[in-house]
């Protein structure tokens, strides 16, 4: 995503205001692995698990943007391009690296989970080099004890793409979880695909194609109940990632009706967003991961997502 020269001047305009930094950091950790892990302790004090992003660099439209790829004729600014996005992808692999090395040094690791977002590993290059990139922070987030989950990226990347990284990797790392859209039209059948997974569904990504996205909330939430039948039906572990409340109650019922124990599934909730919710979650015993997001692309990642 290419911000321009405006968003630029804004954050700018934030980091030089100690009101607004107050204001961003009830939302993001801050910018580094000692932020994000300082946020980490904080809340595991209180009990709380969770789910750390790095949102590092921000992706730029152009010649490195999405549909660069093409199996021929690829012009000497696409492969300088390909090429910033392979070391971009190799300095986020580098990065949760540390950030496991924090979280141990810490004792936060064990039960902590990681929230990879395939954006930033360069899916469109092809399946490899993602798989690998992957399966690095897989192995050493397994040897720390904690778990790891792929996020569809902001900018649109077809699910069959994400899904297949995620199938590849399965095998050798069957904790690994997966975020389906629930704006994608195919949800419904991706979580029946993967029902015996640890299943993250949240409610969608930003301007994925109408041809294979539902725009309208309405079907939307539709969309996100079906899933939610689906994977509350299933053997796997669902991860309910919404602050809407209709969804909630929806899904603590479905949890109910199909027999689950509290810790059978758990809701998922953003830093800093309806705290009021989240301690009500935690008073009726539900199961709780806070998402806490760190990285020097927090302004783009504060529009995208809230």
């Amino acid at each position: 995503m290419c911000r321009g020269e405006t968003g630029r001047r804004v954050q700018r305009l934030v980091e030089g205001s100690p009101l607004a930094r107050d204001l961003v950091r009830r939302y993001i950790a801050g910018e580094t692995p000692d932020e994000a892990v300082r946020v980490a302790g904080e809340l595991a004090a209180e009990g709380l698990p969770v789910t750390i992003e790095y949102i590092g660099e921000p992706e730029h439209a152009g010649p490195g943007g999405p549909g660069r790829h093409r199996a021929a004729g690829r012009t000497a600014a696409e492969t300088a391009a390909g090429k910033a996005a392979a070391a971009r992808a190799e300095r986020t692999v580098a990065e949760y690296l540390r950030l496991l090395d924090v979280l141990a040094a810490r004792g936060l690791a064990r039960g902590a989970d990681l929230t990879v977002d395939l954006g930033a590993l360069d899916p469109l290059a092809g399946e490899r080099g993602p798989v690998e990139r992957v399966a690095r922070v897989c192995e050493a987030a397994r040897d720390a004890g904690a778990t790891v989950t792929l996020e569809f990226p902001e900018r649109h990347v077809p699910a069959e793409r994400a899904l297949a990284v995620h199938a590849a990797l399965r095998e050798d790392h069957p904790g690994l979880g997966v975020t389906i859209p629930a704006c994608l039209r195919a949800a419904a059948e991706h979580c029946r695909r993967l029902s015996g997974s640890r299943v993250r569904l949240r409610k969608g990504v930003r301007d994925a194609p109408a041809a294979v996205a539902h725009r309208d909330a309405r079907e939307i939430d539709r969309s996100f109940v079906r899933c939610l039948r689906i994977l509350m039906a299933g053997h796997g572990h669902p991860m309910v990632a919404t602050v809407d409340r209709r969804m909630i109650e929806i899904a603590s019922v479905l949890a109910t009706l199909n027999e689950r124990a509290p810790g059978g599934f758990e809701y998922v909730m953003p830093y800093g967003v309806r705290p009021a919710t989240q301690r009500r979650l935690r008073e009726l015993g539900a199961a709780l991961r806070v998402h806490v997001p760190y990285g020097s692309d927090w302004y783009d990642y504060l529009l995208r997502r809230l």
